[in-house]
């Protein structure tokens, strides 16, 4: 890892000046406090900005498939090099970018209104056209890989198997070439950002900043047993598509039922029951357990589809150098997340830090920033807006590497 950038502009927040001042040093990690990150101010002008829906087809393992983001375009921008391309999780959609439960700005939109390029995707098969809301109940739904037919519920299930996260991310690469041809990257979903690269013709992922999805799934595999910390680990079958719930969200360790002042919607019911409109609440099998990285679990697949075994296991190994060594990678983690900051006994067995080291071997820019009060839907929680001005301060100190790519 590089020594760090100098700075570019002058600094007017004491806070952001501590902070821009941790980024620049050689400390893996900085620990703000609270009252710190109350601190906070943007660093540009609130602007405009336009919201477009943005799609296309594309061809993989024998079928046809859609995918849907928006594209944000600020009426004034800053810097017309680099957009933000901004996914939640493995299976969330756009909708939660753009805006929180309690009705706040989501983060596409905080960033947008900063002058920045934005877009925001939903995988194959988790939007419901035309708006993205759908209009059935969460047992009644099904993946919706085609916007312009009905498919059998024979070919759903086939599709289920043949999604793989390879097909995601060609999808993906696809509109982010058709929209943002020559930009720098910045991404905050770690498993896209780590592969993604490997799709894209037009653009080049220069940074990550996540909030508790750092790194990959290679290496999310690589911790859990390195280190032992994760008991989360489950083998599952390989056919069917579970369905998220106020129970399941429990039992994930997203949200327990006590009062949470961050988050004021209220609790998992609540939760579950706004963010359902315009989130599938889907997830099939296939992504669970390419997720859980088991590779005798995935060449059941394999047997079943008769695709090749790369299909369903080549995300599983190490990021190329090459698409590591450009990066800056801002990794932040509500300390009150069990799985990504509360698991570890040590700081150096904590998934995010143990992710953050890991980029740290290619990567110029790495730091870790752990924050108070914050859980695992720190996104979406009241003073979300203080992580992507963070994220905008770097870049106007010049954390990531902002290099055009030929058409």
């Amino acid at each position: 890892m590089g020594r760090k950038m100098t700075a570019i502009g002058r600094v007017s927040n004491r806070v952001v000046d501590k902070y821009l001042m941790a980024m620049r040093s050689e400390e893996l990690l900085f620990y703000p406090t609270w009252e710190e990150w109350l601190e906070i101010a943007p660093p540009y002008p609130t602007v405009g900005y336009e919201k477009k829906r943005v799609s296309a087809r594309f061809k993989r393992n024998g079928y046809d498939w859609d995918i849907n983001g928006a594209l944000y375009m600020p009426k004034k921008i800053v810097n017309e090099d680099i957009a933000w391309v901004v996914t939640l999780g493995t299976n969330g959609s756009e909708g939660e970018c753009d805006i929180c439960p309690d009705g706040r700005p989501g983060l596409a939109a905080i960033i947008a209104s900063q002058g920045f390029k934005v877009l925001t995707l939903s995988f194959p098969g988790h939007f419901h056209s035309p708006d993205g809301i759908w209009p059935m109940a969460v047992e009644d739904r099904k993946p919706i890989y085609l916007f312009d037919q009905t498919l059998s519920d024979d070919e759903i299930a086939d599709r289920a198997l043949k999604c793989t996260f390879d097909t995601n991310m060609q999808g993906v690469a696809q509109v982010i070439d058709e929209n943002l041809p020559g930009c720098g990257i910045v991404v905050t979903n770690g498993t896209l950002g780590c592969r993604v690269p490997y799709f894209l013709k037009k653009a080049h992922v220069i940074g990550h900043t996540t909030i508790g999805f750092a790194g990959c799934d290679a290496w999310r595999k690589s911790w859990r047993e390195n280190t032992g910390t994760d008991h989360s680990h489950k083998e599952f079958n390989i056919e069917g598509v579970q369905r998220k719930s106020p129970t399941t969200h429990r039992g994930s360790g997203y949200q327990g039922d006590e009062a949470n002042p961050l988050s004021p919607w209220g609790g998992p019911d609540e939760f579950i029951e706004i963010v359902s409109k315009y989130r599938s609440q889907l997830k099939p099998r296939l992504t669970v357990n390419q997720h859980e990285g088991d590779p005798q679990t995935l060449r059941k697949y394999v047997d079943r589809t008769g695709l090749p075994e790369g299909e369903y296991l080549d995300f599983l190994e190490d990021p190329e150098p090459k698409y590591l060594k450009d990066l800056g990678v801002l990794v932040f983690v509500g300390m009150k997340d069990k799985k990504h900051w509360i698991y570890g006994d040590s700081v150096d067995d904590k998934r995010e830090v143990y992710m953050a080291q890991k980029f740290a071997e290619h990567s110029k820019n790495v730091n870790v920033i752990p924050v108070p009060s914050h859980g695992h839907y720190a996104m979406v929680e009241r003073y979300n807006e203080k992580f992507a001005h963070l994220w905008l301060w770097s870049h106007k100190d010049g954390y990531f590497q902002s290099r055009r790519v030929s058409d």
